[in-house]
Parts: structure tokens; C-alpha cells; sequence
């Protein structure tokens, strides 16, 4: 049956299964709503530790029509201090929550990263990690540059990783 909504964003949509007198456990599902045009989309981290995106319709939408964010439903981490897009995917630059002086002198605080989403939130992987490791090796700011995503961290300086790269541990 189709469902049509009115404001965009999104809305939580919960399956529940019932198989002969056994119910099955319920799914819920994060899906964006209403307006399915190509414009471009504003994607951004909030207080709480979420990613939003807003839809930038220019007023190209129908007047009785609520443009509102959609949550992806996806953890911005602990300071997503970088947000890049590229080809669909969203790279979200995480520099953990150590990101101010700590003393790490056995070299293990570190618990930033490098995450990858698809444009829905629907796919998330890690392209790089840095947990168990040096806390001044987070990953602070970084840009896109063809193939490669190069990064800053507090410690050796600048880092390139192929895009194409996931499940990665950082390594000097």
C-alpha cells in the first residue's frame, strides 16, 4: 500500500511480523520522506552526535509542503570536526573525544576515525581507525582530492588514504 507524506524529512517505519502464533521481533526502519527530487542536500553533524541532512529545495517544492531535516540515523561520532562528500558518500572526519592535550604517554588513547555513509545512512563503514592507538594520530580536518582522502592529525601531519580503503587501522 503506498503512504504519501507531506513534509520532508524523515519517519520512522516499524515492521512487525507475525508467523503462524510466534511474533517476531520488530524492525525499525529510519526512511526519508515526501520529496524524492535531486536537489542539492546540506549534510551536517548535530549536538548529540547525529547526521542530518536537509534538503535544498529553493522553494521548488509545494507550498503546503514542511521541509524539515531527515536523520540518517547514524552516530557523527565524538567530534566530527570534518564532513566531506563525495560520489554519494559521506566521509565524517571523527577526532575522538580526546581532541584537546591529554597526557598519552603509553600511546593507546586514541578513539578517532574516519567513517564512511552512503547518502541515505543506510551503509556505514569505517575507512580508518585509530582506536587503542595514539590520541595525537586522530584524525583532525581533511579534504578530497581525486582518489585520496588526505587528513591532519596532531602528530606526523598529513595522511593520504584511498577512498576505496576500509577497515583500515592507522599506521605510521
Amino acid at each position: 500500500e503506498s503512504v504519501k507524506f507531506w513534509h520532508v524529512g524523515s519517519q520512522a517505519v516499524q515492521l512487525k511480523v507475525v508467523l503462524g502464533d510466534e511474533e517476531l521481533e520488530d524492525v525499525v526502519k529510519n526512511v526519508p520522506v515526501a520529496y524524492d527530487q535531486a536537489v542539492p542536500t546540506l549534510y551536517y553533524a548535530v549536538q548529540g552526535g547525529r547526521i542530518m541532512a536537509y534538503k535544498l529545495t529553493n522553494n521548488q517544492h509545494p507550498a503546503d509542503m514542511n521541509i524539515a531535516p531527515f536523520d540518517l540515523g547514524v552516530s557523527s561520532g565524538q567530534h566530527p570536526f570534518n564532513l566531506l562528500f563525495q560520489d554519494s558518500l559521506l566521509y565524517v572526519l571523527d577526532a575522538g573525544k580526546q581532541f584537546y592535550y591529554v597526557n598519552d604517554e603509553n600511546g593507546v588513547l586514541g578513539d578517532g576515525k574516519i567513517s564512511v555513509i552512503s547518502k541515505d545512512g543506510a551503509k556505514v563503514q569505517t575507512m580508518i581507525s585509530n582506536v587503542g592507538q595514539a590520541a595525537f594520530d586522530d584524525p583532525f580536518y581533511g579534504f578530497i582530492e581525486g582518489s585520496n582522502l588526505y587528513y591532519a592529525n596532531r602528530n606526523t601531519g598529513i595522511i593520504k588514504v584511498p577512498l576505496k580503503d576500509r577497515d583500515k587501522m592507522y599506521s605510521t
